[in-house]
């Protein structure tokens, strides 16, 4: 029965009505939160690459005995690795700075790349950038992106969660539009049937009908006697 509900429900014009500007505003709204999210991720991604770059500029004049002090200073200041910075020889060996271990095959020189450094039992991700001394040695800048990933799930989160609850509020908007049309088209099918059937309601419901209705003042007998009363004496006259 309640399939059968539902198909008629699915059939009304107001229900389709309904879907298709839910559809229409889902269809909206999912650009909007692609375009904000990407966006967003952009931002975030390239402040990042801007904030490498300059670092790698800052050091790029320097020679491997002054980044080799600069970098073991700097270590302890950060224990957990947040941005590590490291100095390795021609051959990828670690020198001084955060240790960790270059990527192989190496990335490309000057230019942002992702890899993951472990952290104890899990590995993190980082964004890093790989700059080459003239005499030879490396030296990496990076930075933790685990923060800026959480913050991306927590955006896309929320816009998952919007867009289901926009599902949800048009689902229910269509279902008591629809409802409310095919209770009307019911009610005149219905009628229609009674009025088809020779059927025109109740009878004893048509005459406290007639009962309710006031007495039509032309038909009461005094009303007629003084009726003919005035004639016959206009009569007279």
């Amino acid at each position: 029965m309640s399939f059968v509900w539902l198909n008629e429900l699915r059939q009304t014009t107001s229900f389709r009505l309904a879907l298709l500007f839910l559809g229409l505003f889902g269809t909206g709204s999912l650009i909007v939160f692609g375009l904000v999210y990407w966006e967003t991720a952009g931002y975030l991604a390239g402040d990042v690459d801007n904030g490498l770059a300059r670092e790698v500029m800052v050091r790029a004049g320097k020679n491997a005995g002054e980044l080799e002090r600069l970098f073991n200073e700097r270590a302890p200041l950060d224990p957990e690795g947040r941005r590590p910075f490291a100095l390795f020889d021609h051959d990828g060996r670690w020198i001084a700075g955060t240790r960790l271990e270059l990527p192989l095959p190496l990335p490309p020189l000057d230019q942002p790349f992702d890899f993951a450094v472990p952290r104890g039992a899990k590995a993190v991700p980082v964004r890093g950038s790989l700059h080459r001394l003239s005499t030879g040695e490396f030296f990496l800048v990076a930075q933790d992106m685990s923060q800026i990933q959480h913050f991306r799930y927590l955006l896309a989160a929320a816009m998952i969660s919007g867009g289901l609850a926009v599902l949800v509020i048009g689902l229910a908007g269509g279902l008591i539009t629809g409802a409310g049309a095919l209770g009307r088209i019911n009610r005149v099918t219905r009628a229609i049937e009674r009025i088809v059937n020779g059927n025109f309601g109740d009878p004893a419901e048509r005459r406290n009908h007639r009962r309710s209705r006031p007495a039509d003042p032309g038909r009461q007998p005094h009303a007629r006697r003084h009726r003919a009363a005035d004639a016959r004496g206009q009569g007279r006259h």
